[in-house]
């Protein structure tokens, strides 16, 4: 918190905001699950700030594309949203398996970040991977 050997500008913190289906709900949830999407990614954002110490963050993803494209697409405007203000460098997504949904949300503003997991059995994400660096999206 004050350390003054490490700066925050020094820092990269990156976060996701995960939809009420990946939640455990054995834990206290970072929102109300009953209020509405846009909403809950405002609400999680806050509570990111909180647990990170922090003012901004440089980079904040989506876990895994949401129930349904709409509910997605609304999510995404709440990235773009907090990064317009300032609060979000980079906005991303993770999980995502199918180039449609990237297509879906860069049509709305470009993906900065992909997170997927990167192994035989999805076949190495070559999909993901060749739109990632054909779009230049960085991949992690």
């Amino acid at each position: 918190r004050n350390n003054p050997c490490i700066k925050r500008e020094h820092l990269f913190l990156q976060t996701k905001f995960t939809s009420i289906g990946g939640q455990d709900r054995s834990l206290p949830l970072p929102y109300d699950p009953s209020s509405s999407v846009r909403a809950q990614v405002l609400a999680s954002f806050q509570v990111s700030l909180r647990n990170l110490h922090t003012t901004y963050l440089d980079s904040l993803i989506l876990h895994s594309p949401l129930e349904t494209i709409g509910q997605t697409l609304e999510a995404w405007r709440t990235l773009m949203q907090l990064q317009d203000e300032g609060k979000v460098r980079m906005i991303g997504v993770s999980n995502t398996y199918d180039v449609q949904i990237l297509n879906s949300l860069c049509e709305l503003r470009k993906v900065q970040v992909v997170q997927n997991r990167w192994y035989e059995g999805n076949d190495w994400d070559k999909q993901v991977c060749a739109y990632c660096l054909v779009h230049g999206i960085q991949y992690q």
